[in-house]
């Protein structure tokens, strides 16, 4: 029982709560008792008096004491509680005196009139109490149905916010809980919505309902258990009402998700000792969300071993879904079969539902040269000829149709750099020349860059010369002509063509002059050499032996718009990327035939080339090289869309700004020394949208000119938006912009901002905050590596999206470095490696025990017991089985806590003579629920356990918990226990190691510490960094321990504001 002299320091609220304890159980004296001595705290001079004279201090001293009036007021509402008035006490006297004074308010309400009696005065207040109750009753009432209980939201908020409940209930934590009332009531409005996040919204009422029955639970006032609770077990009938009448709209069904009982995938199944993590893709084809889904597989010969045969995946989605077994290669095969079970339950159906499948894994190709294939570039980015040259079969047959009439038709292509015009015009020209019926077609293919001079007119007598040699080579005859002289015109030629004509009469010259946009501006802006350029163009392609095919990016229609009317005679072919719907089997056959017979590209990871390329052949080809360097690394042949997104996010970080400069620096419609302004206000209204999409916020105009550097105005950024629409850099819809080639923008926000500021911008980097978004940017190859060194968490692997997603919970580019940088130090165990844990604990114990006999060779040990103390189905029975296995123990010794001492016994009756009792859990954290649970256990078994060994493992322990445990268990007498761990954790498994090891600095070590105390109070207000305050950074394969910080693994509360979602959420059992 409370003694009033407890009360000594706490603060009135803690005071009041104890009172109200009291009350709850019925103890009327000790609650009077508690009641006075929290009024003598507020006159400690005096010497302790009783109730009467306490009463009297607090009256004649004059303070404003409010929440002694109230909680006067509720006292006389509790029988027997407030002694009756005597001619000692005048106790009546006293309490309307104090009540006047300090809650005039609530007084008034309750009619109190000034010049009443005493007594009359007495009454009032006396009925107080039930009063205010009256005006609660709407959270009492009893409502029909989900929707009823929802729709008085506004009169139960309403009557919350009443002046009179809010300064009568406040000192009872009215706050508390009309904020986890408005929580709830948002929580079951959504949820009455139904609609495609029902599921989720079901989730969040739940555990909303859960943490307001824990803040009642944790409050025994008037107002929590009279008002409050009432409305909260309402709240729950409705709830359940509601999810029964439309459960059946939300059942869930697992299917498999290969056909023909086999899967997509192959695997290496030919490389002896050769581990593998090998995905299997079901689905749940249900509308509802599959509960606790647990996958058990089994292999149907000893070729294989799984290390995670049995995963609980925990609640499935609608959709397809996979989960990862850690397997190991034992015997090479060509295939695998593999037995699978699949068990989950339903939300309002307290039936579990299963699924068996069965399914064939087969072996990759095995005749495969790796070393060869590690250095040659089956992608190659360079112009493609030849064979080299993939796909638009269909355009490439027109085009050349154009050169093999009887009368040639000249053209020119055009199109944003890395399109493929040059391949294309290669491609054409060698077409062309098979195809051509007379077999008398020869092409010369000329870049502007190789007969480019400083002076217009040199370049002009180069081309022409280039020409020249090409025609009399072609000819293979000695007529020759006087060298042409071409540096003020091309005139010269038509002569050559005229000889060419007459020595062989069938001979037809095609060239093609790459990169013509290049040419200096004094050949096509106005000007008699530029006028006398294009006349010559056209005269040279009215030949009927020669037909040229000019090849430009973007600047071709600038320069075609001031000459164009002299080349009206060419056709334009304009290149874009590869289309989809037009396309596909051409983009097809360029992922898949540079590596036919050695890569097998599945279809989804063509799609997924796509939609990082969005059908750029330039970009899509660099995909595919980094797809095959991993493949090539991982000795894996068979490439799915999760390949392709893992190669794609390591390779953009190592992009550099040239493979992009086209999309900022060409399409400007000026002279090329009038294009550096036009270039810089691209750049950086790029930069401005790679902070933008940073900060995960919409790009448009608005955002775009709110991140944009000082250097720009409001309206050259509009401008500079329209222009890259026009472009086809970005497309917009509904006043959003984003860019048309994907692979671009994930370069933009991770890099690419940098990279064009050093390049272009170097002033912009006295802009500080784009200096620090920029150091404390996380990179793409950064999440890559992470997801790739991380072992998988329940059956499936954390992929790069699912980190990300966690991270950027929070705005600020710092704090998500923060998190970040805790993810990288976070310890996710392997199921192989806690495998290797328990091997090495039971070597540990091996010494004292002596070797069992056994007479045959599967025969496993019957001399040793194991259990677990941390309750059903947690961590602890599932190492037991697992620690059982890899130290060749029967499954039969293990016992259950549960009734361990008849179980115990019924063991010794079969004939049982064990040396020792181990008992397995994962994790000592602070070692005191451990060694409290193992006490427990072994006072409950102390008879059985007499004379017996018994030793506590765990996979791993800190070094607090370690010397806890080895302490309390020192101390017990009768029974030899001992505590072992497989691995002691050192600094780097904590979030905030003391010596800082881990951060960059003490400024970022604050940060983090900051960060994890704010975040980590909205998910445990009592426990910001997890159980006793430890901090921890370890995950193990199938729940996180309850010592991780609260960030990694728990929902926030139910508080209003913004949700965070763990990346590795612990189960509660």
């Amino acid at each position: 029982m409370q003694h009033a002299t407890d009360l000594n320091g706490n603060h009135d609220g803690d005071v009041i709560s104890l009172i109200e304890n009291s009350i709850a159980r019925n103890e009327v004296s000790e609650a009077r008792a508690q009641l006075r001595a929290w009024l003598h705290t507020f006159n400690p001079h005096e010497s302790p008096g009783s109730l009467s004279e306490e009463l009297n201090y607090i009256a004649r001293s004059g303070q404003h004491l409010r929440d002694v009036s109230v909680v006067l007021i509720r006292l006389l509402a509790v029988p027997n509680l407030i002694p009756e008035q005597n001619a000692n006490n005048q106790i009546e006297r006293l309490i309307v005196d104090i009540c006047e004074k300090n809650t005039g308010d609530i007084c008034s309400f309750l009619s109190l009139k000034p010049k009443s009696q005493t007594y009359e005065k007495f009454a009032v207040l006396s009925n107080g109490h039930r009063t205010v109750l009256g005006l609660l009753e709407p959270l009492t009432a009893n409502y029909g149905d989900l929707h009823a209980l929802v729709t008085a939201r506004k009169t139960v908020l309403g009557v919350l916010n009443h002046s009179i409940v809010r300064a009568y209930c406040g000192p009872f934590h009215l706050q508390d809980l009309k904020s986890a009332t408005e929580v709830l009531f948002t929580s079951m409005q959504r949820m009455e919505e139904l609609g495609s996040s029902f599921l989720q919204n079901y989730q969040d009422c739940s555990r909303t309902i859960d943490d307001t029955a824990r803040l009642i639970a944790e409050n025994s006032s008037f107002l929590a258990q009279d008002v409050f609770s009432p409305l909260l077990n309402t709240a729950r009938r409705c709830v359940s009402a509601f999810l029964e009448k439309v459960k059946t709209q939300y059942q869930a069904r697992i299917t498999r998700g290969w056909v023909n009982n086999a899967l997509a995938k192959r695997y290496p199944l030919n490389e002896l000792g050769r581990e593998l993590s090998i995905v299997l893709p079901l689905r749940n084809e249900g509308a509802g969300l599959a509960l606790d889904v647990v996958v058990e597989a089994l292999p149907t010969s000893d070729r294989v071993t799984f290390a995670n045969s049995t995963t609980n995946i925990g609640s499935v989605n609608p959709g397809e879904f996979s989960v990862v077994l850690d397997a190991l290669i034992v015997e090479a095969s060509t295939e695998i079969d593999i037995l699978l079970q699949v068990e989950w339950g339903e939300m309002g159906n307290p039936e579990r539902l299963t699924a068996e499948f069965t399914l064939r894994i087969n072996a990759q190709n095995v005749n495969v040269d790796w070393p060869t294939l590690e250095y040659s570039s089956p992608y190659s980015t360079a112009v493609a000829y030849g064979e080299s040259f993939i796909g638009r079969a269909d355009l490439v047959r027109t085009s050349a149709t154009k050169l093999l009439r009887t009368v040639m038709e000249p053209f020119y292509i055009t199109g944003q750099k890395r399109v493929g015009k040059t391949s294309l015009a290669a491609a054409v020209a060698k077409f062309a020349e098979d195809h051509d019926p007379t077999g008398s077609m020869s092409s010369h293919y000329i870049l502007w860059g190789d007969v480019a001079h400083a002076s217009p007119s040199a370049s002009m007598n180069s081309l022409g010369q280039s020409i020249e040699r090409f025609i009399f080579d072609a000819l293979g005859t000695d007529v020759r002509l006087e060298p042409g002289k071409y540096e003020g015109s091309l005139s010269h030629l038509v002569t050559v063509s005229e000889l060419a004509a007459r020595v062989s009469p069938q001979k037809r010259f095609l060239i093609v002059v790459d990169e013509f946009d290049e040419i200096p501006q004094e050949l096509f802006l106005q000007g008699n050499l530029a006028e006398t350029f294009f006349a010559n163009l056209r005269s040279i392609s009215r030949r009927n032996n020669i037909c040229l095919i000019l090849v430009g990016g973007e600047n071709m229609p600038f320069i075609m718009d001031r000459q164009g009317q002299k080349l009206n005679n060419f056709s334009r072919i304009n290149l874009s990327y590869f289309s989809r719907e037009k396309e596909w089997p051409d983009f097809q056959e360029m992922v898949r035939k540079p590596t036919a017979g050695i890569m097998n590209w599945h279809e989804d990871a063509i799609a997924e080339v796509f939609n990082a390329s969005n059908g750029n052949p330039y970009f899509a080809k660099i995909v595919c090289a980094a797809v095959v360097e991993s493949a090539v690394a991982a000795r894996d042949t068979d490439i799915t869309a999760d390949e392709v997104r893992m190669a794609t996010e390591a390779a953009i970080s190592n992009l550099g700004s040239n493979s992009f400069a086209h999309l900022w620096q060409d399409g400007v419609p000026r002279p090329a020394g009038d294009r550096e302004p036009d270039i810089l206000r691209r750049s950086r209204v790029l930069v401005a949208a790679a902070r933008c999409q940073r900060g995960g916020i919409p790009l448009n105009v608005e955002n775009v000119q709110a991140k944009k550097a000082a250097s720009l105005t409001d309206q050259e950024v509009a401008s500079v938006l329209n222009d890259f629409v026009k472009r086809g850099v970005l497309s917009e819809s509904g006043g959003t912009y984003r860019f048309v080639l994907p692979i671009f923008s994930r370069w933009l926000a991770d890099v690419g901002a940098q990279q064009l500021i050093a390049d272009n911008l170097s002033e912009e980097l006295a802009n500080s905050a784009i200096a620090e978004e920029n150091k404390a940017l996380i990179k793409s190859e950064e999440v890559v590596a992470l997801a790739r060194r991380w072992p998988t968490f329940r059956g499936r692997q954390i992929g790069t999206d699912e980190i990300r997603s966690w991270y950027q919970q929070v705005p600020s580019l710092k704090d998500q470095r923060v998190l970040f940088t805790l993810l990288q130090r976070t310890r996710v165990f392997s199921e192989v490696l806690v495998r290797e844990r328990l091997r090495a604990a039971f070597e540990m114990i091996r010494p004292e025990l002596q070797v069992p006999i056994l007479r045959a060779r599967n025969e496993r040990r019957v001399d040793i017991i194991v259990t677990y103390v941390d309750g059903e189905g947690k961590s602890g029975s599932n190492y037991a089985s697992v620690f059982a296995e890899e130290s060749n123990i029967s499954a039969k010794n293990i016992i259950s806590q549960v009734d361990f001492e008849g179980r115990f016994a019924e063991f010794i009756k079969a004939g049982g003579n064990p040396q020792a009792v181990v008992i397995i859990d994962d994790l000592a954290g602070t070692g005191s629920s451990l060694s409290d649970n193992v006490a427990d256990f072994l006072d409950r078994n102390r008879e059985a356990l007499a004379g017996m060994k018994v030793r506590v493992i765990t996979i791993a322990s800190t070094p607090v918990a370690k010397t806890v445990l080895e302490n309390r268990f020192a101390k017990i007498d009768n029974i030899d226990v001992r505590f072992l761990t497989a691995e002691v954790l050192d600094n780097s498994s904590l979030a905030l190691p003391e010596d800082f090891s881990g951060f960059s600095s003490k400024d970022e070590w604050e940060r983090a510490r900051a960060l994890c105390q704010d975040m980590g109070s909205k998910i445990d207000k009592r426990r910001p960094l997890g159980y006793g305050g430890q901090g921890l950074l370890v995950v193990f394969p199938t729940n996180t321990p309850n010592n991780t910080i609260p960030l990694l693994r728990s929902h926030s509360k139910s508080t209003p504001g913004t949700k965070w979602f763990p990346l590795f959420e612990r189960i509660s059992h």
